[in-house]
């Protein structure tokens, strides 16, 4: 059975989940997002039917400092623009193509095409509609593109992304979020008593 679980984004390149089929992917490269590299790609990867690089980065808990997770994602990002102008199709994917492949797409787009978030996640969106990259990436990545986000303007980004998961049937509590965000070095909350 063909792989089918991706979408195109621009020309050449896809977000997609867990490759769990080699057959028939319309790929040259693969940058897997995915927390585990899937064993499944080892023969493709010896036959040299595709490049592959995995790219490791934890959703969801996001230990890493906000220095790592930029670093990873500027990686991922510098793999993909390698393969692009070498002409490659490219899959970008993780276990179910949501939120860290779609977030190395957005970073990607905004790093080498000029893209703002808003714009590259609505295009990812407009192909991709479940679309959702974890806030506890968005963040670290858009103050490292130089972006002025005022602490209300996080408090209410975390909000909306909340809502968003509650829509989907996850609860998380925003402080957590924020807690996650002051553990990864990424901002630091002015109100003592704030959450």
């Amino acid at each position: 059975m063909a792989y089918t679980d991706f979408n195109w984004i621009i020309d050449r390149l896809a977000v997609g989940g867990f490759v769990r089929d080699s057959d028939d992917l319309p790929f040259d490269a693969i940058l897997s997002m995915e927390t585990h590299a899937p064993t499944l790609l080892r023969d493709l990867v010896r036959s040299g039917r595709v490049e592959y690089q995995w790219r490791s980065i934890l959703d969801g808990r996001c230990d890493e400092e906000n220095d790592e997770i930029v670093r990873r994602f500027d990686a991922a990002a510098a793999q993909m623009d390698a393969w692009l102008r070498g002409g490659r199709r490219v899959l970008v994917h993780c276990f179910a193509g949501v939120s860290r492949s779609v977030t190395a797409v957005i970073w990607y787009l905004m790093r080498y095409r000029g893209y703002s978030w808003e714009q590259a996640l609505e295009l990812i969106k407009a192909n991709r509609p479940g679309a959702y990259p974890d806030v506890r990436f968005e963040i670290p990545l858009r103050l490292a593109a130089g972006e002025d986000l005022s602490e209300e303007w996080i408090e209410g980004r975390i909000e909306a992304y909340c809502a968003g998961l509650r829509a989907m049937g996850w609860e998380r509590d925003p402080s957590e979020i924020w807690e996650a965000l002051e553990q990864q070095g990424t901002f630091r909350r002015e109100r003592a008593a704030a959450g």
